[in-house]
Parts: C-alpha cells; sequence; structure tokens
C-alpha cells in the first residue's frame, strides 16, 4: 500500500464516529462468543421502525437509526440477550445529510430493564446516499480517499472485526423498545 491508496471508510468507522457518547456507546460484541438460539422464529416485519438518538450537547446532532421491514431470521444469543438479524440492508442511520445502510439487525437483551440496540455487522463499507432510498439502491464500490495512517488503521480495523456485531446506542425511546420487545419476543 502507498499513500495513493483508496479505502472505503469501515461501517465500524462511521458507526463509532456518528455514535461518540458518554451514554452507552458503542460496543463490539464478537461473533465467535455467540451461538445460535436453540429455537429459530422468523419474523416479518412489515413496517420501518424509526428513533431518533437526541444529541447530548450543542457540539452533536441528533441521529435518526431505524429497522428497514424484512425477515428477520437467523437469532444469535449470549448471556446478555438474543441478536435477530435481517436482510442484507436492515439497519439504517441518518446523520446530518447522509444516510448509511448496513447488514444487521435488532439485539434484545435477556433483562426487561435494559434498552434494546440495533447493531450492524462488520463487513466493510455500508451503503450510502444522500436519502434512503438512494443508499438502498445498488451501488458501483465506491472509494473515500483517507490520509495514510487513518486508512492503514481503517483498514486494520475492519479485517479485525470482519462478521462481529458492532452494537450502536441504547434505545432510550419506551415506545420504541416496548414495540421491539414486542415484536422480537413473541
Amino acid at each position: 500500500m502507498d499513500w495513493r491508496t483508496y479505502v472505503t471508510a469501515s461501517a465500524l468507522a462511521l458507526v463509532l464516529h456518528a455514535n461518540v457518547s458518554a451514554q452507552a456507546p458503542v460496543q463490539i460484541v464478537e461473533a465467535a462468543r455467540l451461538q445460535t438460539a436453540p429455537v429459530q422464529v422468523v419474523v416479518d416485519l412489515t413496517e420501518q421502525i424509526t428513533w431518533v438518538r437526541k444529541s447530548e450537547s450543542w457540539m452533536q446532532r441528533d441521529v435518526e437509526q431505524g429497522l428497514l421491514p424484512g425477515k428477520y431470521g437467523l437469532q444469535l444469543k449470549d448471556a446478555n440477550g438474543v441478536y435477530h438479524l435481517g436482510p442484507e440492508l436492515a439497519v439504517y442511520m441518518v446523520d446530518r445529510n447522509s444516510v448509511a445502510v448496513f447488514r444487521g439487525g435488532v439485539f434484545i437483551p435477556t433483562s426487561p430493564t435494559t434498552p434494546p440496540r440495533l447493531f450492524a455487522v462488520e463487513e466493510g463499507s455500508p451503503r450510502r446516499g444522500k436519502t434512503l432510498a438512494e443508499a438502498m439502491s445498488p451501488q458501483p464500490p465506491g472509494a473515500t480517499f483517507l490520509p495514510l495512517g487513518i486508512a492503514l488503521i481503517d483498514a486494520w480495523a475492519v479485517e479485525a472485526n470482519r462478521g462481529n456485531l458492532v452494537l450502536f446506542q441504547e434505545i432510550r425511546d419506551d415506545v420504541v423498545a416496548s414495540r421491539l420487545r414486542t415484536i422480537f419476543n413473541p
């Protein structure tokens, strides 16, 4: 790799950048530590579920996050709860004037007092666009120029975390959290 190397920004880098906060920051879950849930239930989500993470300071902006309609079939679990994996493009995030769409799903904690969280599967670059429709449309692989040091760190982070889950911040909206628990805990 030389200084002219172009690297697409990883989902991990985007999520970490968009979600840095003192309140329940993002968390990496190692896929190797997850088990397949003994009972697999397919949840056919027919509507988009959205919530807005309010900024905590004047330096941050509100970030809209959501689940897209589709079949959420594979459930993985650990001691903390169940991870419901959606279709190829299941989770989206609107930050400033751009939209990123990820492969991912929703994490429903075992504890009823712990809020659910959306998650993305670290697979490299998310789809991006100025609107959700643009981000969802097929896209040729694009490249984002990053300074060499950042590009190397980003490339290392993608490879080191490939397949792992990136949990977004807790969903601190009681109505949305309750709705997710109802839908994903039949």
